[in-house]
């Protein structure tokens, strides 16, 4: 949003004032570039490329040549073309598409880009003889294949201020296509990676630090007015989880699985948009500052996803003041403008310490989901130990609590009547540890 508001000022300055002679430029807020900024190479789209191209001076510029090249960080070209613009009067601008057909990064040309080598879209205009500021004929726009993260970003630039009393859910929409012709994907990134820079201070005013990780799927924001609600998500978060900080986190990136299971099978399907964001319950006059990038600006990219009917989404953010009650956040997508993302990726694993994890083999089923009066909870154990059972919401709220008996088998009835519709875990807690149930569904 703040390059887009400059651009808009430089519009203006430029019609009062415009460059003395000819001066051609290629925006610098609006080029596309990939959709995302660190990925391993199957995960990246079919590409378009397209770039805007001004003229800032006072002078009409005919027949000139705008290119647009892709190459690894070692010159090995995969991609080129060239367009001919035959006129630009003073003080227009006009779209240039390069391909009609989208760019494979997965095809063997592209096979050049190894592993933390880099993508790199250039867009030129041709240094014409009486162009008085060559220095704005190029932009560049880059992504960098590696496994351990997919990120919108490739590091900290900002931070974003969490602040006001109530619920905080915010994220970043990835998107995965055909991936090398698959169907879909499994496999190694079941982990979320964020940054929040005031942990400490956050800790001492708050008195504790709890988050919740949830990961949304779903199909795009299919009425086209900028919000993905509830019903465009199906309600159901794919994968749950949270995270208690101990007070002592850095501004370094925080690794914490995806999902509640120590080791998930996370599966991305093909065509999906996946939301993948970090709840935070906030108490008056707490900020939380949630490590943030501005400088990749995806205006572009979003224009030609919407053209090829393949919208792209930067971040999206739902806040509820305390005291309001919703069984879902309402998302606002591209929250922050085009070009400001929060640090949240998805990373491969990483051996971390959990929140006491169970030492001892347990079995937990439930049934029947959606439950509606009664939620039926068999419970095996190794070990005759006590210990507690939880309903919890994905906030993390704890909504009942039973008893549990000293046996290694025990079957209990959760009355369900009174919780609103909606989604609920199941939290298991004994002298061992703790332990989550995977998701189950409330209706009536």
């Amino acid at each position: 949003m703040r390059n887009l508001l400059l651009y808009l000022v430089l519009l203006t300055t430029a019609s009062a004032s415009a460059q003395s002679g000819l001066d051609l430029a290629i925006d610098s807020s609006y080029y596309v570039v990939p959709d995302h900024a660190i990925m391993s190479r199957r995960f990246a789209s079919p590409q378009y490329y397209m770039a805007r191209v001004i003229n800032q001076g006072d002078v009409d510029a005919i027949d000139f040549t705008v290119s647009c090249t892709v190459q690894t960080n070692w010159e090995d070209q995969l991609f080129t073309a060239q367009q001919v613009v035959e006129f630009l009067a003073a003080g227009d601008t006009t779209l240039i598409y390069f391909n009609e057909e989208p760019f494979d990064y997965t095809n063997s040309a592209a096979t050049a880009i190894g592993i933390d080598n880099v993508a790199e879209i250039i867009y030129e205009v041709e240094v014409l003889a009486d162009d008085t500021n060559p220095a704005n004929n190029q932009q560049r726009a880059s992504w960098l294949q590696a496994y351990n993260y997919v990120a919108k970003e490739r590091g900290r630039t900002l931070s974003l201020p969490l602040s006001g009393a109530g619920r905080h859910t915010i994220g970043n929409v990835f998107y995965f296509s055909g991936m090398n012709g698959s169907g879909g994907h499994s496999g190694e990134y079941h982990y979320i990676a964020f940054s929040i820079e005031n942990v400490a201070d956050w800790f001492l005013q708050s008195g504790n630090g709890h988050v919740i990780i949830l990961m949304y799927e779903f199909d795009g924001d299919e009425n086209g007015d900028g919000t993905l609600e509830p019903s465009e998500y199906d309600f159901v978060p794919v994968y749950f989880n949270e995270y208690l900080f101990e007070g002592d986190e850095t501004s370094e990136f925080i690794h914490v699985p995806i999902h509640l299971d120590e080791f998930p099978s996370v599966n991305y399907e093909a065509g999906k948009y996946y939301l993948l964001c970090l709840q935070f319950k906030v108490q008056e006059d707490v900020v939380i500052e949630l490590g943030a990038s501005d400088t990749i600006d995806y205006a572009a990219t979003l224009h030609i996803g919407q053209e090829i009917g393949i919208p792209q989404y930067t971040a999206a953010y739902s806040f509820l003041p305390e005291g309001e009650k919703l069984d879902r956040p309402i998302f606002t997508l591209n929250a922050f403008g085009t070009d400001t993302v929060p640090l949240i990726r998805l990373s491969n694993p990483i051996i971390i310490d959990t929140n006491e994890p169970l030492t001892e083999q347990v079995s937990m089923e439930f049934w029947p989901s959606p439950a509606h009066e009664v939620l039926q909870v068999r419970i095996e154990r190794e070990e005759r130990s006590g210990g507690t059972l939880e309903i919890r919401d994905v906030a993390g709220a704890l909504l009942q609590e039973v008893q549990l008996e000293e046996v290694l088998e025990q079957e209990i009835q959760l009355d369900t009547s009174n919780l609103p519709a909606g989604s609920y875990v199941l939290r298991l807690s004994t002298n061992n540890g703790t332990r989550y149930s995977k998701v189950f569904v409330v209706q009536h």
